[in-house]
């Protein structure tokens, strides 16, 4: 066979023919790899690619690279933004990521949502009311919430210096007075005695004695009363001297402006009942609505010969908790100051009790905050209208001529879950409102936790499906009524006051529910408010 071939021919060993295939090979698929990078290297305008920034390239069906290695997303705020999905381009030019478009995240739905995270995965959370501030909130599911901004003024008052009189009558020298419209957080009282010789004095804070009676100073001293003491406006610092122009009282102070949404603070006191309870002598509730953080307590014995005992509880509905010794000991023209810090929400109490009901009076000082400044408030808007007509948004009215319980209505929102309440009142006909789990029918029985009032009297009646649990006489028609839930308990109030609380237990989703029987009663002023609102399904 090889005498075939011309002898000219070139013949390569083994060796030289591997180098020159290798070295086409080599070639070819360079070629073929350069021509795929091109195909790939989209869009290629400069202004989208910023060189030296990293990116996962990501790949289609394992080859085709999508997002170039060191590549941005240009921001283009013209045009209108498309959707871009995994396996589609949309938007006007040529590349895969196209020159208006833009990512959408679908857990963001409504005006206003913004971008968050519960600790395990992205939320969407609402944007807050019409000037709120997000602030940092640890307590909050997101780690923050929607607050009021903190719109008071406050101001130094230095401070004020008296001479007390000997004056034996209300009212007694006049240290410093709280302005009106203002509120006051007192820092420190200082009563000095000025004379040469021993002298007593009797101080007076708002509603309570923060002094023994007749205390005594010596020569030449001064004593200092720690605050803070709180004040609103009007409230008076006052002292008796018993002996006019030696006894001086200095009063350092921070004033705040007091506008509606600030935090207001409360002084009451009462003499403390023999009666062993709980419940004991009231002496401060924290109001509908608040809640309230206790600064101080004071303790006085307004008898001058005899030594008294006393007990100072707070009441929560869990049970009642000692904040003083057990039957603490308290000397003739005493008082005794507990310091000790504690939170109160609605509905909880201040309570003592002595071995003298007529001597041994307390005083209570609280700082009181709304309870629900994140909660949505809402006109109730009414559905399954039988037997009556919406005279306004949040008000019904029976139009049904027979006397029964035939007419009402429910609300198309309700309390998905967490704090909330209803608040109407009603005309001079009788009908019932609350809360339900539902709306079964028309009749007061499908109420969960209910008010009516008595036709032509003053009394209000408290219903739990259908059952009557309590009344309450020496409220007209016309008292705003309040059925809340907090922390799992409901709680009725007539006028801001609670009458009763309840021991049933609320099942979610809570709407407004109403049941009519005078002719033409009315629901009227209807409204819901809650953390989670929601629609209730009707």
């Amino acid at each position: 066979m090889a005498g075939r071939f011309p002898r000219d021919v070139p013949v390569l060993d083994h060796g030289e023919w591997s180098v020159e295939v290798r070295r086409s090979l080599y070639e070819f698929l360079r070629s073929m790899f350069d021509s795929v990078k091109v195909m790939n290297r989209v869009p290629q305008d400069p202004t989208e690619i910023q060189a030296g920034v990293s990116a996962d390239p990501g790949t289609t069906s394992g080859i085709t690279t999508v997002a170039l290695e060191d590549h941005v997303h240009a921001i283009d705020t013209t045009g209108t933004p498309a959707v871009v999905g995994t396996t589609s381009a949309q938007g006007t030019g040529s590349g895969l990521a196209r020159t208006n478009h833009s990512h959408r995240l679908g857990i963001l739905s409504a005006k206003g949502d913004i971008l968050g995270h519960d600790g395990s995965n992205p939320v969407a959370v609402p944007i807050g009311a019409d000037g709120r501030v997000a602030t940092a909130d640890s307590a909050d599911a997101n780690g923050w919430s929607w607050q009021d901004q903190v719109a008071y003024l406050e101001s130094w008052h230095v401070h004020d210096t008296v001479m007390a009189t000997d004056l034996d009558e209300e009212p007694y020298t006049v240290a410093y007075t709280c302005p009106s419209g203002r509120r006051a957080e007192v820092l420190s009282i200082v009563v000095t005695n000025t004379d040469v010789a021993a002298r007593e004095f009797d101080l007076f804070l708002g509603m309570g004695m923060i002094s023994d009676i007749q205390e005594s100073l010596d020569a030449g001293k001064s004593k200092v009363f720690q605050g803070p003491f709180l004040l609103n406006g009007g409230d008076r610092i006052q002292c008796y001297g018993y002996t006019t122009g030696v006894v001086s009282v200095s009063v350092f102070a921070v004033e705040y402006e007091d506008p509606a949404t600030s935090v207001s603070f409360e002084a009451s006191g009462a003499l403390a009942t023999t009666a062993a309870g709980p419940p004991y002598s009231e002496i401060y509730e924290c109001p509908s609505g608040t809640k309230a953080k206790v600064s101080l307590v004071t303790i006085t014995n307004l008898s001058a010969a005899d030594a008294h005992t006393f007990n100072v509880y707070v009441e929560f509905d869990s049970g009642a908790v000692l904040i003083s010794d057990t039957d603490q000991a308290i000397a003739a023209n005493e008082t005794v100051t507990l310091t000790v810090p504690f939170v109160l929400a609605e509905g909880d109490i201040v309570s003592a009790h002595s071995d003298d009901d007529t001597e041994v009076y307390v005083s209570v000082y609280a700082y009181q905050y709304p309870a629900d400044p994140l909660m949505t408030t809402e006109a109730v808007t009414w559905a399954e209208i039988v037997g009556c007509a919406v005279d306004a948004p949040n008000t019904l009215r029976k139009t049904e001529p027979t006397v029964g319980w035939n007419a009402g209505a429910v609300s198309t929102r309700a309390i998905l879950s967490g704090d909330g309440y209803v608040e109407f009142h009603f005309n001079v006909q009788q009908g019932m409102c609350g809360l339900s789990n539902g709306n079964a029918s028309v009749s007061y029985t499908d109420i969960e936790f209910g008010l009516t009032h008595s036709l032509g009297t003053h009394l209000w009646s408290v219903f739990e499906s259908g059952a009557f649990v309590a009344s309450f006489a020496g409220y007209p028609s016309s008292a705003v009524a309040r059925i809340s839930v907090v922390d799992g308990v409901v709680r009725y109030y007539l006028d801001g006051v609670l009458i009763f609380t309840s021991s049933a237990t609320p099942s979610y989703p809570l709407l407004v529910d109403s049941s009519l029987t005078g002719a033409a009663a009315e629901v009227v002023g209807a409204t819901l408010a809650g953390y989670t609102l929601g629609a209730s399904g009707y």
